[in-house]
């Protein structure tokens, strides 16, 4: 199992309302991100 600390992420934003976190594993096979966007309405 391989850990990475939310501190060790890597922060990216396309723009004010995204905010994307990296996690990488040091692996070529896994990575891993979290998008969070705010302000978007879905029906």
């Amino acid at each position: 199992m391989k850990i990475v600390k939310f501190e060790q992420a890597k922060k990216h934003s396309n723009s004010e309302k995204c905010k994307v976190l990296e996690y990488g594993f040091s692996d070529r096979d896994i990575d891993c991100a979290t998008a969070i966007i705010s302000g978007r309405i879905f029906a």
